[in-house]
């Protein structure tokens, strides 16, 4: 797998963004639940990210943590669809789940988990059915995990109390974007869901911006800064 490598720039909140090199986000505001008023939550700070365009069409995959909030073990939200919003439409937009099981943990050490995949943030590709990575074989590194392409009926159980103890299993929500020379721009995620037998909408706000010639002036100009 390829990483992105990222230039994350603070908006008020300076110990939640960490400094990389070569594409740029923007408008990060700190470590924020993303439900609207239900359980299920997608880990991540509202803000922007603007990537380097591409000529060639080219997947680009980004992840967040995802678990369900609620007092005991009985709290289950159940994917019903993904939907996005994009004021410059991809070629492809495709939504999964990354889980690695408590049994499947590899552990550097008591409190810290064997990199790279201790959290899936962003990398080149996407994910296949089937395997345990962008294309790599199965078991070729630690914490790679499986990727769930059919979401539709998956039951989110991972309680957000473990979302800081690694050793209890990760679970991650992904989405790939294919854009080329046009480039592509991501408003907002949407997950529908079902928790309790009500249906609610847990959204992620993050705007993602993969540079190319369908943006808009603003937006191109935000480009070429970057």
């Amino acid at each position: 797998m390829r990483f992105l490598r990222t230039h994350l720039r603070s908006v008020g909140v300076a110990s939640a963004c960490v400094l990389f090199s070569v594409v740029a986000w923007t408008g990060c505001g700190g470590e924020a639940d993303s439900e609207r008023d239900g359980p299920l939550s997608i880990v991540a700070g509202d803000g922007e990210l603007t990537l380097r365009p591409s000529a060639k069409p080219r997947f680009r995959s980004f992840g967040y943590g995802l678990c369900t909030k609620g007092e005991g073990q009985g709290v289950v939200s159940t994917i019903r669809k993904v939907r996005y919003s994009a004021s410059v439409e991809p070629l492809q937009f495709i939504p999964a789940i990354r889980r690695v099981g408590r049994s499947e943990v590899v552990m550097k050490s008591k409190t810290e988990v064997a990199p790279p995949f201790e959290l899936f943030q962003s990398a080149y590709g996407r994910p296949k059915a089937g395997w345990t990575e962008f294309g790599a074989e199965p078991g070729a590194a630690a914490n790679r995990g499986h990727y769930i392409l059919d979401l539709e009926g998956y039951k989110v159980r991972r309680s957000c109390k473990n979302t800081g103890d690694p050793a209890k299993g990760i679970l991650d929500f992904i989405y790939s974007v294919e854009a080329g020379a046009k480039g592509a721009k991501i408003e907002e995620v949407m997950v529908d869901y079902t928790a309790g037998g009500r249906d609610y909408t847990a959204e992620l706000k993050w705007a993602v911006t993969i540079c190319g010639s369908a943006l808009n002036k603003a937006d191109r100009v935000a480009c070429a800064k970057s």
